[in-house]
């Protein structure tokens, strides 16, 4: 049976089987839930600048295996979030700088799990990683609280968390602990929505 066939039958019976008042009608597209519009701060275009705090970029360049080539100082990305699928989800790509003047594309999805109470995204990258994490906002509605997991492109595990700060509608800035192949990392970094 075709993928899209399959999960549409799927779709619909799983519809029929909750349509139980107060339900109303199974079948009417819900509204995109006012948590959603939380994570405009992540759509449009942005650029970044992020640096190595922990190890540093020459302490990381020496656990390099002999003939790597060495990280930048800074490393620059650049991203861009569009809601789809009827506003229900925010699909994020964008590119980040690697070593040897190379780049990484990426892409992201965000939304808002109802059960959870929390955010949820799935990320990929042409580098093989790919991985899931949650979300929290602070009552502040300015700090957000994030977690993730996933496999790197050589079937490494890799972790992480981090945050996020709006210090203004134009401006974030974050860190990230991460832990992989090559032991733990801390980052930090600063976000520009671009014009």
């Amino acid at each position: 049976m075709h993928r899209v066939s399959y999960f549409g039958i799927l779709g619909l019976v799983t519809l029929g089987a909750c349509a139980a008042p107060p339900m109303g009608d199974p079948f009417a597209k819900p509204t995109p839930p006012a948590e959603l519009k939380k994570l405009d701060k992540f759509a449009g275009k942005w650029t970044g600048t992020w640096e190595m705090v922990e190890p540093t970029v020459e302490e990381m360049n020496k656990m390099m295996p002999e003939g790597s080539k060495p990280m930048p100082a800074v490393m620059k990305g650049e991203s861009k979030g569009d809601w789809t699928l009827g506003g229900m989800y925010l699909h994020r790509t964008g590119s980040y700088e690697m070593p040897g003047d190379q780049k990484s594309q990426f892409a992201e999805i965000m939304t808002w799990d109802a059960k959870a109470k929390k955010y949820r995204s799935w990320f990929f990258s042409d580098m093989g990683e790919y991985g899931e994490g949650t979300m929290t906002l602070d009552k502040d509605g300015k700090t957000y609280r994030m977690k993730f997991k996933g496999t790197d492109g050589h079937g490494h595990a890799m972790h992480g968390q981090g945050t996020m700060t709006a210090v203004d509608d134009n401006t974030m800035e974050g860190s990230m602990t991460m832990t992989g192949c090559m032991g733990t990392w801390k980052m930090k970094g600063t976000e520009k929505r671009a014009k």
